[in-house]
């Protein structure tokens, strides 16, 4: 009994796994179809042939200008080339690199550097003759400012002022 079952089951996935190969086949075939290339001896399809005023025309009535006030522009004969003749050099003027200064402005004054002033000599080196050593240190050795406050007890203070 139970061969009988896997073998009905075993049917149903083969039915239904040769039914998805035979659907994916005949999609794979339609695309082809739409995606073959165009033959190569085929002419390429071209636009229709518009004269210039007709896209003049259509360009305008885009723009929404009315078509009553469209003239005609004018056809524009093109430039003959002709070959590029040098141009006349022209005279190149000397720069002067002292030019003498303009009438009315005030003329700086000529500063004639004189000798570089004598640089003082820096002070000599310590030396054990001219360091003293002392065990205080020097401010320890200058008497103390009178001080100018005085220091009171917070309870003396209280008690002065209630009287």
């Amino acid at each position: 009994m139970e061969n009988i079952f896997f073998l009905i089951v075993v049917a149903i996935v083969g039915a239904v796994q040769l039914m998805m190969r035979f659907a994916e086949a005949r999609k794979n075939a339609q695309g082809k179809k739409q995606s073959a290339p165009p033959a190569q001896n085929a002419p390429i399809p071209r636009a229709p042939a518009e004269s210039e005023e007709e896209r003049v025309r259509k360009f305008f009535e885009a723009l929404g200008v009315p078509p009553t006030t469209l003239n005609p522009p004018r056809r524009v004969q093109p430039r003959e080339l002709t070959p590029n003749r040098p141009r006349p050099k022209g005279k190149i003027m000397p720069v002067d690199p002292f030019p003498m200064p303009r009438a009315g402005t005030p003329v700086p004054p000529v500063v004639i550097p004189t000798s570089p002033k004598p640089v003082p000599e820096p002070p000599p080196l310590p030396t054990r003759e001219t360091t003293v050593l002392t065990d205080r240190p020097a401010a320890a050795t200058q008497p103390r400012a009178a001080a100018e406050f005085e220091v009171r007890d917070v309870a003396e203070s209280i008690a002065e002022d209630r009287a």
